[in-house]
Order: C-alpha cells, then sequence, then structure tokens
C-alpha cells in the first residue's frame, strides 16, 4: 500500500538523516514515532517464538535453504524488525534485518527468509565470505521498534535458533 511505502521511504530517509546528526541513540523507529510519522507501538504486544526450521535441513554450496519462524501473536505489536543471522564454519557471520513497517498481527504468524549460500569475493571495503562444510546457526530475532532499543514502546520479543548442514558438494 501507499502508507507502508511512505513509512519505509521516510524510515530510509530518517536513517540518513540520523546519521548526518551523528546520534548513534536515537534509533530511526523512535524518532518516526516522535515525528508523529508512525504510531508509537503498543505497550502491551506480546508474542512468543514457536519454532524455527530450515528447509532443506542439508544443502550444498550454491543451493538455497528457506529459514522460517513461527510466531503465536497474543497482542499486535508497532512498527518494528526481524533479524537473523547466519554463523559455522564461514569465513564472516552473516546477518540481515527487516523492516516491519505495520508491526505483527494478533494469532499464529509465519515469517520467512530464503539464503542462497555462495561464496561472494573480496571487493574494496569487503572482505568477503567463503562458506566451508559444516553445521551452521541460524537465529532470529523479533522486536517492535528497533532491535535492542532502550527508547519507550520497544520491545524485544526474544530470538529462536536452528541449525543446517552444508554439505561437499
Amino acid at each position: 500500500s501507499q502508507k507502508a511505502c511512505d513509512l519505509v521511504c521516510a524510515i530510509v530517509g530518517i536513517k540518513e538523516f540520523i546519521k548526518a546528526l551523528n546520534n548513534t541513540d536515537l534509533d530511526p523507529i523512535y524518532f518516526c514515532e516522535i515525528l508523529h510519522a508512525c504510531p508509537a507501538g503498543p505497550d502491551n504486544a506480546a508474542m512468543t517464538l514457536v519454532s524455527v526450521a530450515a528447509q532443506p535441513a542439508s544443502i550444498a554450496k550454491g543451493d538455497t535453504v528457506a529459514f522460517a519462524l513461527v510466531l503465536d501473536v497474543k497482542n499486535a505489536s508497532g512498527v518494528g524488525e526481524f533479524g537473523i543471522s547466519v554463523d559455522g564454519p564461514t569465513t564472516q557471520p552473516v546477518s540481515q534485518r527487516f523492516l516491519l513497517p505495520k508491526g505483527i498481527p494478533a494469532g499464529p504468524q509465519t515469517m520467512g527468509v530464503k539464503l542462497t549460500v555462495q561464496d561472494v569475493d573480496p571487493s574494496g571495503q569487503d572482505p568477503g565470505v567463503h562458506w566451508s562444510p559444516g553445521t551452521y546457526r541460524f537465529t532470529f530475532e523479533v522486536c517492535q521498534g528497533e532491535c535492542h532499543s532502550k527508547h519507550p514502546h520497544s520491545k524485544f520479543f526474544g530470538s529462536k535458533a536452528g541449525n543446517f548442514t552444508l554439505t561437499e558438494n
């Protein structure tokens, strides 16, 4: 919807504005709330991270693994984010965060992320990533507001981890 796009665009713009101010304590979602560009998250937001899965549980380099997180949302959340990190016998862990511009509605919910496991050559400032065979741990975390923020209305709902195996090609 247009509102979701406007909010995402506004938050991306706010991130740049915050960088310009060089104020590392003010997270962009909280800044959006105090400008009334997005509603403050409800203080009664509540959810449980129920389970995680990797499909398939064993892959070869070049294959794609789909990660899923099942949530039981008791009370809907406001604007927030969820993240996933992957660590194991690689030259560096990989992680990414995803904005939840509309929060998470009440009821059972599933979030998913796909990752194609392939080496990335170093370039410029990027050290690159080399994946070796072995067991990898993936960890989801879900938050209202920016994860680990200490600002009002921010909530860390928890993290949940699982494993997958990378085999020799």
